[in-house]
């Protein structure tokens, strides 16, 4: 009798942790360090929020990413271009016009 009552026992609690759904909360969300173009009404007009853009505008010419901040411009290829966290994307004729320089140990890449 008391094995019947054991085995019943553990059935029943068997059966409520397969029945029972295991809830578990959504994975975090990756964070993303993409920067955030300043929006299009703040830009000037020879300063785009979108790389597409920039190069719709530049026709041949290079495409740079400006840090609006420290007037320091980069290059495609690099870590910080398209990553600072108050930019815009210009002409690289533009942005030497407008007074960015170009950051320390970048080169334009073929």
């Amino acid at each position: 009798m008391k094995r019947i009552a054991m085995l019943l026992v553990t059935l029943a609690v068997g059966s409520l942790a397969i029945s029972v759904p295991v809830l578990s909360e959504p994975a975090p969300k990756a964070k993303t360090t993409t920067a955030t173009p300043a929006t299009p009404a703040a830009l000037p007009a020879n300063q785009y929020s979108s790389e597409a853009d920039a190069k719709a505008k530049c026709g041949t010419e290079m495409v740079v990413w400006v840090n609006l901040s420290t007037k320091v411009f980069h290059y495609a290829g690099y870590k910080d271009y398209g990553k600072t966290k108050r930019g815009a994307y210009m002409c690289k004729a533009e942005a030497e016009k407008g007074g960015f320089r170009v950051a320390k140990n970048e080169k334009p890449k073929a």
